[in-house]
């Protein structure tokens, strides 16, 4: 009987982000298969924004020699802004909008109440219903703590305000 090993494995999508994944497997092959299967698990709606199934890549490394196969640190995304040679800027409307929606879409999906939400995140009701009626920014601690209380990692949920963000802004001018 062979015995397992640690494989990491990275996705990326595009060329624009990457997950690690450490998998206990026989093989490469079965490693790859099972992340393949993590992934497809999630409904299409829930992946918006990260890996939707189209341009993956994966690499597949003993986790021993996973730092000789492939950089460790995921690309950076650079979406596309207004500005020029690094000088932009954001539309705080805008990305208030986009934090609200994706809250609001993933608090709905989930079945959970304002309050339910709020007392998980360790927020005022007011407050969370200020910002998911994009009345009121949130702060980075206050966005991980909400994240996680929707079930999300935060790298996710941010990547999915991100997303929301770029398509607010290529829909309407304001």
């Amino acid at each position: 009987m062979e015995k397992k090993k640690t494989f990491a494995v990275r996705v990326t999508q595009s060329n624009q982000f990457s997950r690690k994944f450490l998998i206990e497997a026989k093989n490469g092959v079965k490693a790859k298969q099972i992340v393949i299967g993590m992934i497809s698990e999630m409904p299409l709606d829930q992946r918006l924004g990260t890996f939707d199934g189209t341009h993956l890549a994966f690499e597949v490394a003993e986790e021993n020699d996973f730092k000789y196969h492939f950089q460790l640190a995921p690309p950076i995304i650079e979406p596309q802004v207004a500005g020029s040679s690094g000088n932009f800027s954001i539309d705080d409307r805008k990305l208030k909008r986009a934090f609200a929606q994706v809250l609001m879409r993933f608090r709905e999906q989930r079945g959970k109440t304002l309050r339910q939400v709020a007392k998980e995140a360790k927020l005022a009701v007011a407050t969370l219903n200020d910002i998911e009626n994009a009345k009121q920014g949130v702060r980075l601690t206050n966005a991980f703590r909400i994240a996680a209380a929707l079930g999300k990692s935060p790298d996710d949920f941010i990547r999915l305000v991100i997303h929301e963000y770029l398509l607010i802004t290529t829909k309407s001018p304001g």
